[in-house]
């Protein structure tokens, strides 16, 4: 099976720092004809295909970019070429699989996993297949070079080198969830609108007051010129992708603490706050975003690397009076608008709902709130389940794509409260997320609980659903909330502070 990333560079085109680290693993507005990425297997259904496919995306290779073509779905001639080809390019020792760099092997699975827990995979990914010249890096056009001709044993096989074409069809599905041809309908399609696309740029002065708890603040110079990634939910993703592989660089794995501080000394720590100044030209009503599903993704992301980026920032609170001021005051330039923490979860996520904590006030924004036109239109009450305020009893962080945000929501939903809610009727114990927030679920604890039981095992589904069922049992029903925990991954660290 061969796996080919593309990459769609226009030669022109000023890309953003996130474009530039992402152009190589997400499909952009215009296409180079030559892969970049070529992972060779036996099969489809190989399980070390997956474990492969598993390590690229925890550096941020989306597997829905990929292209499939196994070798053993390939005729008899057409499989011995290519691997003639395979063993000339790794000196006669070619096992399926290995993963390709241009015509560099990387290695195999346990090779790739191996880079993937440092940056050196990303790194491969990233850097193998050319660099980023000077223009670039100086805000002027983009320019890439390196080798985009892959050998004949890496590219894709033609139609009649397949020995049954249907079978490379349905393995194509099997594993990134589409055909070869609507991929390359798709890479067509890009090519038209490729002379037409531009870049949404933004020139501005440097912001002279941007709140003190800003986590992007402008840059140095008095005009900075920002260009906003093609992609912001992968974008988004990445960050915290990026994130992930310098704070495990800096746990200790035998306590499973982080060193927050040497985080912060990382140099890795420097390039990642260096694209996160991409926000500030992200419009959260246009493009990609303009979408709320996509909009909903984005910002799941954001609020989650944020949390994270804040700790090394401002420092990690550790008393109820720290945290209400590390959620009120964080956040991001996203745009135009400085949106905090709270802003994020509350007046977009939970279009314009009021915090838990509010006493008066029913909505987060005021009516006359520019930033209020970015609110999702419709509260989706799962998205408890996938932000991750920083604290151990917060659900796990992962991150969440464009087109996928549904399905993963309703996954994080069952994960998390699988593991957090105890049925022993008529005793019922769920995590106090669902005490703070249960008008986002219901009216009554009944119909928190209806719109709970679905996304349990079967056993307590069903006990929940026959006592509210029975309404003698269900006003028996005695619910109680577990003890959240509020403290945090953090070993070495500095209290928050602005």
């Amino acid at each position: 099976m061969v796996i080919l990333v593309r990459s769609l560079f226009n030669f022109n085109l000023k890309l953003s720092p996130l474009d530039v680290a992402l152009a190589r693993t997400r499909s952009h507005a215009h296409m180079s004809q030559a892969p970049l990425l070529t992972l060779v297997v036996e099969s489809a259904a190989d399980p070390d295909a997956r474990a492969m496919l598993h390590a690229l995306e925890n550096v941020g290779i989306s597997r829905e970019i990929a292209r499939v073509i196994p070798l053993g779905a390939l005729t008899t001639d057409a499989r011995a070429t290519r691997e003639r080809g395979l063993a000339a390019l790794t000196f006669g020792r070619c096992a399926t699989p290995t993963l390709f760099a241009n015509d560099v092997a990387l290695g195999g699975v346990k090779e790739v996993e191996a880079m993937g827990r440092t940056l050196e995979l990303t790194r491969a990914v990233l850097g193998e297949a050319g660099e980023v010249g000077d223009a670039e890096r100086e805000g002027g056009s983009a320019v890439v070079v390196g080798r985009f001709e892959p050998p004949a044993c890496l590219r894709e096989p033609a139609e009649e080198e397949w020995d049954d074409p249907m079978r490379g069809v349905s393995t194509s599905r099997s594993l990134m969830g589409r055909s070869r041809s609507t991929r390359a309908d798709a890479f067509e399609k890009e090519e038209r609108k490729s002379t037409s696309d531009e870049t949404h740029t933004a020139s501005t002065s440097k912001v002279k007051r941007d709140p003190r708890g800003t986590l992007n603040p402008c840059g140095k110079s008095d005009a900075v010129t920002l260009v906003a990634p093609k992609h912001p939910v992968d974008a988004a993703g990445y960050l915290k992708s990026a994130f992930a592989v310098v704070e495990n660089l800096h746990t200790d794995t035998s306590t499973g603490l982080v060193d927050y501080v040497a985080v912060g000394r990382d140099a890795q720590f420097a390039e990642f706050e260096n694209v996160t100044q991409s926000f500030r030209a992200i419009r959260l009503d246009e493009g990609e975003l303009a979408d709320e599903n996509a909009r909903k993704a984005f910002l799941l992301n954001v609020y989650n690397v944020a949390v994270k980026h804040a700790y090394v920032k401002f420092g990690v609170p550790k008393s109820t009076s720290s945290r209400v001021k590390f959620y009120r005051n964080v956040g991001y330039v996203i745009g135009n608008d400085f949106f905090t923490l709270d802003d994020i979860e509350h007046g977009l996520l939970r279009s314009n709902a009021a915090t838990p904590s509010a006493m008066f006030s029913k909505r987060h924004f005021k009516s006359t709130d520019r930033r209020l036109r970015f609110a999702l239109s419709h509260l989706d009450p799962r998205i408890h389940f996938a932000l991750n305020c920083g604290a151990n009893s917060c659900p796990p962080i992962r991150a969440y794509g464009a087109e996928k945000v549904d399905a993963q929501l309703d996954i994080a939903a069952r994960a998390f409260l699988d593991g957090s809610v105890e049925v022993a009727l008529p005793k019922i114990q769920m995590s106090k997320i669902l005490r703070w927030y249960a008008c986002d679920f219901g009216a009554t604890p009944e119909e928190v609980l209806r719109r709970v039981a679905p996304f349990l095992r079967d056993d307590p589904r069903k006990a929940i659903e026959d006592a509210l069922a029975d309404g003698r049992v269900a006003r028996k029903l005695k619910i109680s909330y577990a003890h959240y925990d509020w403290g945090t991954n953090a070993g070495k660290c500095k209290s928050f502070s602005l």
